[in-house]
């Protein structure tokens, strides 16, 4: 029987076209790649821009700055990690049921038995397979 995915609840949307970075250091095992927040998010990051800048609209903002609103880089950190596996999208997904219908995300990895065995980090081309335990999260801005 294959394993199975299921999605993290969060507040955040992981970006459809970002892809998961990592990092392995003696602090563990640091994921991290774009989400988006929400449009609350993006309504109160323009509205700060405007009001910080003293601008009359949301047109006078730059292209950049209007088009990263709402938009964070979540980084997700793993203190300790038995198992890590890094492969294309295609590669990853061929070990779980229903992969065709398995959107960019972050994902409890369900074996079986119906046990969680580790989180699965799933980009726009990308896989990211981890067996680790408790992992923590904080957000910075783009």
């Amino acid at each position: 029987m294959k394993n199975t995915l299921k999605m993290v609840k969060s507040s955040w949307k992981m970006e459809s076209v970002t892809e998961p970075f990592f990092k392995y250091d003696d602090d563990g095992l640091e994921v991290y790649f774009m989400v988006f927040m929400g449009e609350d998010a993006r309504n109160k990051d323009l509205n700060e821009y405007v009001s910080k800048n003293n601008l009359v609209s949301q047109d006078d903002i730059p292209d950049e700055d209007y088009n990263n609103a709402g938009y964070r880089i979540v980084h997700i950190n793993f203190r300790s990690v038995s198992d890590f596996y890094f492969s294309d999208n295609s590669s990853g997904l061929s070990f779980y049921e229903e992969s065709s219908t398995i959107t960019p995300g972050f994902y409890e990895a369900i074996d079986g038995r119906k046990d969680k065995v580790g989180y699965v980090i799933i980009g726009h081309d990308l896989f990211v397979s981890i067996k680790g335990g408790h992992f923590t999260e904080y957000f910075t801005s783009l």
